[in-house]
């Protein structure tokens, strides 16, 4: 028998969480992996490490230790703030707002592996989706069931 263990994914909840949170938690867990929110008392702790000032804005370094907290996961599943061609003026000229996902792995070493959700659910999501599922579980038929539902 082959041994088998918990995908664990971490997602971080305090930057629009409430548009893409709900959906990608949900696929993960019908996916058969342990879905883990930042503790409180983790992500203040981490605020301290050097690593956070990386960030020029609070927003951001809160992500930073945000990130910092889930260290124990297997995957980081991050959004993406604004849509590529939709940035609001002067949002495209902060790399932090444009890409978030790119930022943390560029500036913040010891990450976990990150997977970049766009946090408008506006946008088609299907190709990811299944990429995701298919990151969670080499089962081809839970994965379908799990897309199809």
């Amino acid at each position: 028998m082959l041994p088998s263990f918990v995908v664990r994914v971490g997602f971080l909840t305090h930057l629009l969480w409430d548009r893409y949170g709900p959906f990608w938690s949900s696929l993960a867990r019908a996916g058969g992996a342990e879905v883990v929110q930042p503790e409180v008392e983790a992500v203040v702790e981490r605020l301290s490490d050097p690593r956070v000032a990386a960030a020029p804005a609070i927003a951001f370094r809160v992500a930073i230790a945000s990130a910092l907290a889930l260290d124990d996961v297997d995957l980081l599943v991050v959004p993406r703030l604004t849509p590529g061609d939709r940035a609001g003026r002067g949002a495209g000229q902060d790399p932090w707002v444009a890409e978030l996902p790119t930022m943390l792995e560029r500036s913040v070493p010891g990450l976990p592996p990150i997977w970049a959700v766009d946090a408008d659910l506006q946008l088609p999501v299907e190709s990811n989706a299944v990429t995701f599922l298919r990151r969670l579980s080499t089962d081809v038929g839970l994965v379908r069931r799990v897309w199809s539902r």
